[in-house]
């Protein structure tokens, strides 16, 4: 009997720079004018040559006939944008929870709480770090700072989000759209948020649409960094972290300069991410904010109960240290936010749960799997996923999922936590799936599956994908097509193709 171990893994994908091998399985919603909102030409330039420069256009940014009217005298304010909130604390304070913050209700929900200066850099800079994305315009450098912003964890739980905001020094014309980037997995310490130490990584999921003169802020999802344990794997959680980050990015600049309409773009688990917050924006979202367009890089998404995984635990295999690490990551993180983090090692068998609670809290992704991959004194790597939990727990599982005495209050909790983290979507904005061929962390299989579940779901996406790249590769490879296919849809034309590659094949699951 084979059993799928996406089922457990909730589709939460894995992005840190590494190469693993993991087992896994609209409309446009603009201002209602039939005109182009942000004019782009085909091929991504400003001059109108159709030559893929920028010809005589010196800033190379993303032109508009802002109101639609084309005329020359546009109503919209002048492409200003500026940070206006006060961004005097430390880079290190932006980590800590304020005192005597008030009591959280949804009017607060993306309130910054947190602003501490970063770096600038010019366009020349921004540039000289996206050589390995070819074809990129380069109109912007940025400003930077670091935000904490409250946001809604589980409903009714409140909680506080980080995030790198970049406003462009040399915007587009307003009023602009903005932009969230959401990450792949990169672990649950606090060292390991992105905005504590941005990357290459996280620097090619952001300064593309920064370049093209968009204002972008990345969050690390409440808990991941600061106070708290990511809801790694909760849809919900994660999307509201997403969501309240444009929040937070409306309020943190020149106000009338953004028009809320907002692209989210992720890879891997963010990808998951991004389709998360356009799942839950009918009920989340408002407030000025409107998702307008998603693009997901090799998405992770739970598309059915993961619990049903544990029945068959002893079936399910652990072949290697990332799927290890990625189990143990869902399972933790879900345990730290149900029961508190002072039990987040309790669904573990007993005599692991030192290494692996250990390692977890110390260690980001990479480090992560080696050692869960790695026989050592007192830890001997579990072949399959029975020897992972803790037999109490995954009985008691079981006993929830077949109704019988066995189940306990806690198993209970988790397995309605489980059962209710498949999102469902109403019509709305576009989505855009980017798929590798050589992706063995989110194969094309498995893509194809998310893929249906979304046509189901009455939200077909365009899919489209790279021959020849992996899970990795992917960002840098469909990045140039992903920024003209979003500026696009919010312009009001139609939908650029794809590039030249295969299909993704018919779902088999």
């Amino acid at each position: 009997m084979s059993v799928s171990v996406t089922r457990l893994l909730v589709g939460v994908g894995l992005a840190a720079g590494i190469s693993v091998v993991l087992v896994g399985c609209g409309s446009d919603r603009g201002d209602g004018d039939a005109d182009a909102d942000i004019d782009i030409d085909a091929d991504g330039d400003t001059d109108g040559d159709g030559d893929g420069d920028s010809g005589g256009d010196v800033d190379g940014d993303v032109d508009g006939d802002v109101d639609g009217d084309h005329d020359e005298d546009d109503d919209g304010p002048p492409g200003t944008v500026e940070i206006v909130i006060e961004c005097d604390d430390s880079r290190g304070d932006v980590y800590l929870e304020p005192s005597g913050l008030p009591p959280f209700d949804a009017t607060r929900r993306g309130e910054v709480v947190r602003c501490a200066p970063g770096s600038t850099l010019s366009a020349e800079e921004v540039a000289s770090r996206l050589t390995e994305i070819p074809g990129l315009v380069v109109a912007s450098g940025y400003e930077e700072v670091f935000l904490a912003y409250r946001t809604e964890r589980d409903p009714g739980v409140a909680g506080i989000g980080t995030a790198r905001l970049l406003v462009p020094d040399t915007p587009a014309e307003g009023p602009l759209p903005l932009v969230v980037v959401t990450h792949g997995t990169v672990g649950l310490a606090d060292g390991c948020a992105p905005s504590r130490d941005a990357s290459s990584y996280a620097d090619r999921l952001a300064l593309p649409w920064l370049a093209r003169g968009l204002p972008v802020i990345a969050p690390d999802y409440a808990g991941l960094g600061n106070e708290g344990t990511q809801g790694y794997g909760n849809f919900t959680d994660t999307g509201h972290s997403v969501i309240d980050a444009a929040r937070a990015l409306l309020r943190a600049v020149t106000p009338g300069a953004l028009d809320g309409r907002t692209i989210v773009s992720g890879h891997s688990q963010g990808g998951g991410a991004a389709l998360s917050a356009r799942a839950l924006e009918p009920t989340y979202g408002g407030d000025g904010i409107e998702i307008a367009a998603v693009v997901a890089f090799a998405p992770g998404l739970a598309t059915s109960d993961g619990a049903a995984a544990i029945r068959h635990a002893a079936l399910v295999p652990l072949t290697d240290g990332g799927t290890r690490a990625i189990l143990s990551l869902v399972l933790y993180a879900d345990f730290a936010n149900l029961f508190g983090v002072e039990r987040a090692r309790d669904p573990f068998a007993r005599d692991l749960r030192d290494v692996v609670g250990d390692a977890i809290e110390t260690q980001c992704i990479v480090e992560l799997i080696t050692t869960l991959d790695t026989r050592s004194a007192g830890y001997r790597p579990p072949a399959l996923l029975s020897g992972l939990l803790d037999r109490d727990f995954r009985l008691a599982v079981e006993g929830c999922l077949d109704d019988t005495a066995a189940c306990t209050a806690d198993a209970e909790a988790w397995t309605a936590r489980s059962a209710a983290n498949v999102p469902h979507f109403e019509p709305g904005a576009p989505i855009l799936q980017l798929s590798a061929t050589e992706d063995t962390l989110q194969p094309l299989e498995k893509q194809a599956c998310i893929r249906q579940f979304l046509v189901d779901e009455g939200v077909p996406p365009q899919t489209c994908v790279a021959d020849g790249i992996d899970h990795m590769g992917v960002v840098p490879a469909m990045t140039p097509f992903a920024v003209e296919w979003a500026l696009a849809v919010l312009g009001g034309a139609s939908m650029p193709a794809c590039p030249a590659g295969p299909e993704l094949p018919a779902c088999e699951d």
